[in-house]
């Protein structure tokens, strides 16, 4: 169940920030500040999905300290590409990017 609800809740958010980034909605010159209750749906969204993880570990009968490092591992490597991806393409894109290429 706790899967599903984040998944729910994950694709939820996910379909209204593509619905409101459609051209034509709202201005484009300034950042768009997110409501509150949006973050803290999206954390305990977060939340559902790592505890469901967290559970699903305890049940199978696994050394926690590879899986914990291989997770970690991932997670740096992928988020490190996706910072370093999104300068390089924020400098390309220029002004049409929602924020500068100050990061790079």
């Amino acid at each position: 169940m706790g899967p599903w609800t984040a998944f729910t809740l994950l694709a939820g958010l996910g379909a209204r920030r593509g619905r409101l980034a459609r051209p034509g909605r709202g201005d484009r010159g300034a950042p768009h500040r997110h409501p509150f209750w949006l973050l803290a749906l999206t954390g305990l969204a977060t939340g559902i999905d790592a505890a469901a993880v967290g559970v699903g570990l305890a049940f199978i009968d696994v050394n926690i300290v590879p899986v914990a490092a291989a997770i970690g591992l991932a997670t740096f490597t992928i988020v490190t590409t996706g910072v370093m991806l999104g300068c390089v393409l924020g400098a390309v894109a220029g002004k049409r990017a929602e924020s500068p290429a100050a990061c790079c």
